[in-house]
């Protein structure tokens, strides 16, 4: 049998300096151990980035070659996976890419937002495979680009082993965890917060509050919330323990990993049936409309009720268990085999 030949384009550790496509990209590095892997300038500055010991690594020098494709010598048949939107023109390339979401192409309109729309169309159009991280990133891939004939496959993401139900008391606090920009609905997050005045607001990451978004936290719930830049994985989940539930009123998500969190850490979810959501939550999340503040504060109260409480955080932690970065990698692989075997 014919080894598979591997090439992992590494481009992310150069754009982000964390994030949830690097810790994707790590786990599958770790898990499938790629024969050969491109990197770039700034790749140490990510957090998740670990050498591999390869001696074939090949380092390039120019991080705007994030916007071009590659070209590599290679004889024989290979996979060559890209980490964010690229593709290699070599005729014995066999490329995969893996789309996230349609977050740009939904609710993003500036500059970057058309280079990178243009990035993404161009790699999809030129790829032989590609892994959707939920069927309704799936769903959003044949609505936009309806002529793609390439195989494609649904690969759930996993999460951190750190997260797990520590069976301690829960505070009278509310977890509110990533990114606040315009889909997020972090407004109207806060102004639930303001309906629930026996509540605390933690806020994680996403990076520093901007002037309107502390000055919306003063008018609406002043003295009661707390901001956490940056947390380690071991520290959040102490949180998503303590917290009564998670607020996460997205309008749209590719996957929403702080979902899973915290199920695994015995954390009661509230979100938006939108999207990826109700996919990857299941029936073991509480669901809001995220635009009727009356109506979805009924919904909530629903946690006050101690068995309803027992009964959501049991089926969350049930529910976590659908997902790992095991199962991802494992299935991860058989894709590749697949276009292996169909090429």
């Amino acid at each position: 049998m014919i080894k598979m030949r591997l090439v992992y384009d590494d481009i992310i550790y150069s754009i982000q300096r964390s994030g949830g496509i690097s810790i994707y990209w790590s786990e599958l590095e770790k898990y499938l151990n790629p024969d050969k892997i491109l990197l770039y300038d700034n790749y140490k500055k990510n957090i998740f980035f670990k050498l591999n010991d390869k001696n074939d690594t090949i380092l390039k020098k120019n991080i705007f070659t994030r916007f071009t494709n590659v070209r590599l010598k290679e004889d024989d048949k290979f996979i060559f996976h890209s980490s964010y939107y690229r593709y290699c023109k070599n005729r014995n390339a066999l490329n995969i890419i893996t789309v996230f979401d349609f977050i740009y192409e939904y609710y993003r309109f500036d500059k970057k937002a058309i280079v990178h729309k243009l990035q993404k169309k161009n790699a999809i159009h030129n790829t032989d495979g590609i892994i959707c991280i939920s069927e309704s990133t799936k769903n959003d891939l044949l609505r936009l680009y309806p002529e793609f004939n390439g195989l494609i496959k649904v690969v759930y993401l996993g999460f951190p082993q750190e997260y797990c139900n520590l069976n301690i008391d829960k505070k009278d606090i509310v977890v509110f965890v990533g990114g606040r920009s315009g889909y997020k609905n972090f407004n109207y997050a806060v102004q639930i917060m303001k309906k629930l005045p026996d509540l605390q607001l933690l806020i994680i990451g996403g990076g520093d509050l901007k002037k309107e978004e502390i000055a919306i936290l003063n008018d609406l719930i002043p003295n009661r919330y707390e901001f956490y830049l940056n947390l380690s994985n071991g520290e959040l989940n102490i949180k998503y323990n303590e917290a009564k539930f998670l607020l996460y009123p997205s309008l749209y998500e590719g996957f929403g990993i702080p979902v899973v969190e915290a199920q695994a850490a015995g954390c009661p979810v509230i979100c938006c049936k939108t999207s990826s959501l109700p996919e990857v939550g299941g029936s073991a999340v509480l669901y809001i409309s995220g635009k009727d503040i009356n109506e979805d504060i009924q919904i909530i109260s629903q946690i006050n009720n101690q068995s309803f409480y027992n009964r959501i955080v049991e089926e969350g932690l049930n529910n976590c268990k659908r997902f790992s970065w095991k199962k991802c990698a494992e299935q991860t692989a058989d894709f590749y085999k697949e276009l292996w075997d169909k090429k």
